[in-house]
C-alpha cells in the first residue's frame, strides 16, 4: 500500500485567473468532536509552499492557532483568515511537516469551543516533494 494514501494531489489548474499553476496537495481530519471537517493543503504562495486550511466552521472569530508535531512541544502559530472557512498558517512550514507522522491544529476561537484535528501527515515529504513552486 501507498504510503501516500490519505493525500492528494490536484493537477495544475488552466484557469487563467488561479493564483497558482502548481499542484495542491490535500489531506483530511475530523475534528475531536466529529461535528467538523478540515483539509490541509500544501500549495504555493507568496513565492514558497505554504499551508492552507479549510475547514467546515467558521474561523473568523479564531484568535490563536496552536500546532504540535508528532510528540514535540506545542507552538504557537501566525495566521491569516482567507474567508470564513479558510486560514493559512505562517507556521510550521510544509518542509517541517514532511517526515512527521502526526499534526494536531488547535484553533481558539474568541466565543466559540476550540476546535482541534489531528491530521495523519505519513507521506507529506512525497507531496511537498511533488509540489514545486
Amino acid at each position: 500500500p501507498s504510503t501516500h494514501a490519505a493525500w492528494k494531489i490536484d493537477p495544475p489548474k488552466d484557469d487563467p485567473a488561479a493564483t497558482h499553476d502548481s499542484k495542491r496537495g490535500f489531506l483530511t481530519a475530523k475534528a475531536g468532536d466529529r461535528q467538523s471537517e478540515a483539509v490541509l493543503e500544501i500549495t504555493c504562495a507568496r513565492g514558497g509552499q505554504q499551508l492552507f486550511v479549510s475547514t467546515s466552521t467558521d474561523l473568523r472569530d479564531t484568535i490563536e492557532v496552536r500546532y504540535r508535531i508528532d510528540d514535540r512541544p506545542q507552538k504557537q502559530s501566525g495566521f491569516d483568515i482567507y474567508d470564513p472557512n479558510s486560514v493559512s498558517i505562517r507556521n510550521p512550514l510544509p518542509a517541517e511537516i514532511g517526515f512527521a507522522k502526526r499534526l494536531r491544529l488547535e484553533f481558539i476561537r474568541n466565543e466559540a469551543p476550540s476546535l482541534l484535528f489531528n491530521f495523519d501527515t505519513a507521506g507529506a515529504n512525497g507531496v511537498v516533494n511533488a509540489i514545486r513552486c
